[in-house]
């Protein structure tokens, strides 16, 4: 399989811009008086891209902090991306009483901790996927989260970005609007036809995922590799593909089996793990998720089918790098999409009738805004979906995360601050729903639960 599924075209060059902050209205870290100002816990790659290049983009944004193991390499962080306060130590820049909020970049044993400290200290958390090390700490930390009144999201940021929108309103129809808050992301929003069977599949019998990254990419001493860091393919590549297949089916699956390849030396770390799912309503699930993949090039790719048709997405965890969406259905699957108004609530999305000038589109244009052939009673079309702001699934994430912590800090009153309450409460359950399929993997696979560092540190010391 190849990830060169994609063709370039001149706007893929401002998307690569977006993505690496040049071509920001802001070159430094100054945002609006307004801004939820937020602190970094790691000076990590991951925070650079995740973060820092967005936030340039958005006046909502303001980086007021860095913190790491060390002062001198909080400094060095700091000064190379324009960062006014640095910090030697994570529980340092959490006594910083000028920060709102903290992202946390740090390794996957230390999510948890950390956001409980955060949290304490009343800040609101971005923290990067997975959220904790496994259910039963996802569930504490988000009850707290609740209890205190503060925003603690995981960051699954391909969820954001137009694709995803689009896929979920391909696979389980458009949201009922009746029940929309105005502040909630599309893809939050309830299907309006019950049991996914609105969508131009019809209902849907199954989803299949695959996650793969090159065993080069990585290498064999990645800190992912790392028992006490809670690593494994599971808990890096794995997150995404049971993200995206609860996300698409609108339910939650039950693991049936599930078999893990181990690392060199390794009794508990995955290198790659596959698993089978099924769900109430009949759709039956495969996922194969690897950090050790053979191939050259990544894969990202989902395949869903429904009894009226199916659909597959590649590119769907970094859409804005180039993604591809085709979807195969029969006349009358099709024809949910003759209604304008049904066609999308997106209007980025790039086969909508409203988006039938985007240069994101690609194909010919028919009436309904599709790329349409095949013969008798198929229907068959590719799109390529970017969004009217050609931005990254980073930039969408961090605007409504600032947006939502404005609302609710009382900074701006454009929206109903009370629904963001109600995106605080699906942060809760997804997260923990999230983890708790992880969980159901590892032990379907014959593996132990991942544990926080410290946890693991302590048994380590009393073996």
């Amino acid at each position: 399989k190849s990830a060169l599924y994609f063709n370039m075209d001149l706007q893929q060059l401002v998307r690569v811009a977006n993505f690496l902050g040049v071509n920001a209205a802001r070159p430094t870290q100054q945002g609006h008086p307004n801004a939820a100002k937020i602190g970094i816990l790691g000076a990590s790659q991951v925070s650079t891209y995740a973060v820092i290049w967005p936030s340039r983009h958005l006046e909502a944004a303001n980086i007021a902090a860095v913190a790491a193991r060390s002062e001198g390499r909080a400094k060095m962080f700091a000064k190379q991306h324009g960062i006014p306060r640095s910090y030697g130590s994570y529980k340092e820049l959490l006594t910083d009483p000028d920060l709102d909020a903290v992202y946390i970049g740090l390794p996957n044993g230390l999510h948890g901790q950390w956001a409980r400290h955060a949290l304490e200290s009343g800040k609101h958390v971005l923290c990067e996927k997975p959220f904790c090390t496994n259910a039963a700490e996802a569930r504490e930390l988000q009850s707290l989260a609740l209890e205190k009144g503060l925003i603690c999201r995981e960051a699954f940021h391909y969820r954001e970005h137009p694709l995803a929108t689009r896929l979920r309103e391909i696979t389980l129809g458009p949201p009922c609007h009746s029940l929309e808050p105005p502040t909630l992301p599309q893809w939050m929003v309830p299907p309006a036809a019950a049991g996914g069977a609105g969508g131009l599949l019809g209902k849907l019998e199954s989803i299949d995922v695959q996650v793969l990254i090159p065993k080069w990419v990585f290498g064999d001493t990645n800190i992912r590799f790392l028992e006490e860091l809670a690593g494994g393919a599971m808990m890096d590549a794995g997150t995404y593909a049971v993200s995206i297949m609860r996300l698409l089916t609108g339910s939650e699956p039950r693991v049936e089996s599930a078999s893990a390849s181990m690392r060199p030396g390794s009794k508990v770390v995955d290198g790659a793990m596959r698993a089978r799912l099924s769900w109430d309503s009949g759709i039956a699930g495969t996922l194969h998720a690897s950090l050790q993949h053979e191939g050259w090039l990544p894969v990202t790719e989902v395949q869903v089918e429904g009894e009226r048709g199916c659909l597959t997405c590649k590119g769907f965890i970094v859409p804005f790098f180039g993604n591809s969406l085709r979807v195969t259905t029969t006349q009358a699957g099709s024809m949910v999409l003759s209604d304008p108004a049904a066609l999308s609530y997106d209007k980025g999305a790039a086969a909508t009738a409203a988006a039938m000038s985007n240069p994101a589109f690609t194909g010919s244009k028919s009436k309904q805004g599709e790329e349409k052939r095949g013969r008798g009673d198929q229907v068959q079309w590719t799109e390529r979906v970017f969004g009217e702001k050609q931005q990254t699934s980073y930039y969408h994430q961090l605007e409504r995360f600032t947006t939502d912590l404005q609302l609710l800090e009382g900074r701006r009153a454009d929206r109903d601050a009370g629904n963001v309450k109600a995106a605080c409460a699906f942060d809760a359950y997804d997260s923990v729903a999230n983890a708790a399929i992880l969980d159901a993997c590892f032990e379907a696979a014959g593996l132990p639960l991942r544990m926080p560092t410290a946890e693991w540190q302590q048994q380590q010391q009393q073996q």
